[in-house]
């Protein structure tokens, strides 16, 4: 608790300080250090966590984990084939990138959203809990739309 507290208060000092007096380089991996030490910190004492639990409720047994890997890392391989073969063809610009991104960037968290909610696996009074945070979801989304006119 008192290291989230100190790295809150020390770490936008830290790199800012060394931002302005060294490089931005040098505050960014000032930032990137305390991170990987504090990531090293969670590891190496996460056995030690009150309440901890071996699994996740609904986790993937390892092949299926294997499986769920293997599709993702193929997914990426064909999207960055795709990707490569329609800016060699001249398809792919950076506004037409822009655009694929907005609509992708639309479409996964109603996907999400829609996935949640008819999950089987979705108790009612999970349900129940989730339609609050759909609502700050889109609060959220309003405000950065604000916010990131400038």
């Amino acid at each position: 608790y008192m290291g989230i507290n100190i790295g809150a208060f020390a770490g936008p000092l830290i790199t800012g300080w060394l931002g302005d007096h060294a490089s931005w380089h040098w505050g960014f991996s000032a930032a990137a250090i305390g991170m990987t030490f504090g990531l090293i910190q969670y590891v190496a004492g996460r056995r030690h966590l009150v309440g901890r639990k071996e699994g996740a409720e609904f986790a993937l047994a390892p092949a299926a984990m294997r499986r769920a890997v293997r599709l993702i890392i193929g997914g990426a391989v064909v999207v960055a084939v795709l990707a490569t073969a329609l800016a060699l063809a001249g398809w792919l610009t950076i506004d037409r990138f822009v655009d694929v991104l907005t609509v992708i960037s639309v479409i996964a968290p109603i996907t999400y959203f829609v996935v949640m909610f008819r999950s089987p696996r979705v108790t009612p009074e999970e349900r129940g809990r989730l339609r609050p945070y759909v609502v700050l979801f889109l609060g959220s989304v309003v405000f950065n739309f604000i916010l990131f006119q400038a």
